[in-house]
């Protein structure tokens, strides 16, 4: 699965733009993230059809970047994003995004994106996790 980032001018109704586009397509945005600074913002979205969001955010003209994430599943207790971020940054991972999708008091699943997808197989292989919205 991918998860499609969208960056822009910080200013009102850039959010709305975005989602407008996608629900005008029948597409379900599933867990997103906001955040903005410095005059711009971005958006990341795990939405519920690839192909159609890609067409929808292309036919509305705005600019876009995909990546492919792994599902990791963690513990809900102090330290376990930093134990997988510094396993990733050992063995010379960067992490492109990180996106908590799903939380329960058993734990909790982050999309992360990284530089190198095998390699990240490897270290984070116990914590994959298969992911969908239920």
């Amino acid at each position: 699965m991918n998860v499609f980032v969208v960056e822009g001018p910080n200013r009102p109704g850039e959010l709305a733009r975005m989602a407008e586009a996608l629900a005008a397509g029948g597409i379900n945005i599933l867990p997103y993230g906001i955040g903005g600074g410095s005059g711009r913002w971005a958006a990341a979205v795990v939405a519920s059809d690839e192909e159609a969001s890609r067409s929808a955010l292309t036919a509305a003209g705005i600019a876009h970047r995909e990546f492919p994430v792994l599902y990791v599943r963690m513990e809900d207790v102090p330290g376990q994003a930093a134990a997988a971020s510094r396993k990733l940054a050992a063995a010379g991972i960067n992490i492109e995004l990180w996106l908590p999708v799903d939380t329960s008091k058993e734990g909790f699943t982050v999309a992360v994106a990284v530089d190198d997808v095998e390699a990240a197989q490897e270290v984070l292989g116990d914590q994959l996790t298969d992911w969908s919205y239920a």
